[in-house]
C-alpha cells in the first residue's frame, strides 16, 4: 500500500528570518550597484547563488549592478579625435545627427571595410546624399530598398564616386561587371591555348639532321 504525503515537506517549511534578513541584505546592496561578487564575498556565497536569490525578488543585470552605477555616471562629452577619426567631423557637428543616422553610417562604413574599397566619406557627406536623394526612408535590404552604390567599382566610396540606387540595380551592374570580366579571362585563356598549341606544333617538327664532315673521329 503505498503510503500518501499529506503536505509538500519543503513549502510547509517555516522561513529562515537569519536567512531572510540575508536576502533582504542582498537585494538592497545589489539595486544599488554593488556586483554579484562583491556582494558573494560579504556572504561567502557564490555569484551564482545571489543571482539566484535576486532573481526570486525580480532584480537582474538590467536594473542593479552595474546597470544602476552606469546610469548614474554623467557621460563624458565626445573626444575631438575620436570624432574626427570615426565621423570625419567635429564633435559639434556630430551632435546634429540623430542617433539613428550615426549607427547607419558606421554600419555601413564596417561592411564596406570588409572588403577592399575605401571609405572617404563623412558622416555629413554621407547624411548629404541621402537628404538630397529623399530616400531615406526607403534605404535598407531587400532589391526593391535602396542603397549607397559606387559608380567606378575601382575607386573608393568618395563625394564623386558614388550614387543613391536600388538594390537590384547594383547587384545587376556587379553581376555584368563580373561577366564582362570572365568573358575578357576566357578570351585571354583563349589566345593562350592557341599560342600553346602553337608551340607544340613546331617543337613536334622533326629537327634537321647535322651531317658530319668526312674524316670526323667519333
Amino acid at each position: 500500500m503505498d503510503m500518501q504525503v499529506p503536505f509538500n515537506f519543503r513549502v510547509a517549511r517555516r522561513a529562515n528570518p537569519v536567512l531572510e534578513a540575508r536576502n533582504q541584505e542582498i537585494c538592497i546592496r545589489y539595486a544599488a550597484g554593488e556586483t554579484l561578487a562583491t556582494i558573494g564575498g560579504s556572504f561567502s556565497i557564490s555569484s551564482e547563488r545571489v543571482r539566484k536569490i535576486l532573481k526570486r525578488f525580480g532584480l537582474d543585470k538590467t536594473n542593479g549592478g552595474l546597470a544602476v552605477r552606469n546610469r548614474d555616471k554623467p557621460r563624458k562629452p565626445p573626444v575631438e579625435p575620436y570624432c574626427l577619426r570615426v565621423y570625419g567631423c567635429t564633435a559639434e557637428e556630430l551632435g546634429k545627427f540623430s542617433l539613428a543616422e550615426r549607427q547607419a553610417f558606421l554600419q555601413q562604413k564596417t561592411n564596406v571595410k570588409r572588403t577592399d574599397p575605401a571609405w572617404l566619406l563623412s558622416l555629413p557627406r554621407w547624411v548629404e546624399f541621402w537628404t538630397r536623394s529623399r530616400k531615406w526612408d526607403e534605404r535598407g535590404q531587400g532589391p526593391s530598398k535602396y542603397g549607397l552604390s559606387r559608380i567606378d567599382p575601382a575607386g573608393p566610396f568618395s563625394t564623386d564616386n558614388v550614387r543613391v540606387v536600388r538594390n537590384y540595380e547594383s547587384a545587376m551592374s556587379g553581376r555584368n561587371r563580373k561577366s564582362a570580366a570572365n568573358r575578357r579571362d576566357m578570351r585571354t585563356k583563349v589566345r593562350n591555348s592557341d599560342w600553346i598549341r602553337e608551340m607544340a606544333r613546331i617543337l613536334k617538327k622533326p629537327s634537321a639532321s647535322i651531317s658530319r664532315p668526312t674524316g670526323a673521329t667519333k
